[in-house]
This record gives structure tokens, sequence and C-alpha cells, in this order.
């Protein structure tokens, strides 16, 4: 019997936003005022929260986005922690 060992992947985190030296929201924090990068986390909270048991009722793709809001607000929270926003 074959088991499988291919890792897990962190799908709030995927390696695609993380094969470069700088993560994603750091470059795009670069391009975007900080108040309006807040607002683009809070519009993505959003976004995952509205779609939350629509896209697929598969508790795994629930607790992804679960996990994506939590980041987005995170972001935000720091950033306004960090800027004053």
């Amino acid at each position: 019997m074959q088991t499988n060992t291919t890792p897990k992947i962190d799908e709030s985190n995927p390696p695609y936003y993380t094969d470069t030296k700088h993560e994603l929201r750091d470059i795009q924090r670069e391009f975007v005022k900080d108040d309006a990068f807040v607002g683009y986390c809070v519009c993505n909270m959003l976004k995952y929260l509205k779609r939350l048991g629509k896209k697929s009722l598969a508790i795994e793709t629930q607790i992804s986005d679960l996990k994506k809001i939590q980041n987005y607000a995170q972001f935000a929270i720091e950033l306004m922690e960090e800027y004053e926003v």
C-alpha cells in the first residue's frame, strides 16, 4: 500500500504567492496607499464571507475561505497599527 506523502498546501498562503523574495501582500502595499490597502483587505474579507458555503459545501473549502478572511483581517490590523490609518 502506497501512502500519500505530498505535503499539504496552506491554501490561504499558497506557494505561488510565496515563491519570490517578497510576499505578494508586501508588493501590493508598495503600489497602494495605506488607507486604500485597508479597504482592499476589507473588500476581500467581504468577498470570501459572501461566498462562504456557496462556492462549495466541502468543509475544507469553507475553512479555507474563513482562513482567508482571518488573514485579510490580520493584514488590515497590522497596517492600521503600524501607520495609524
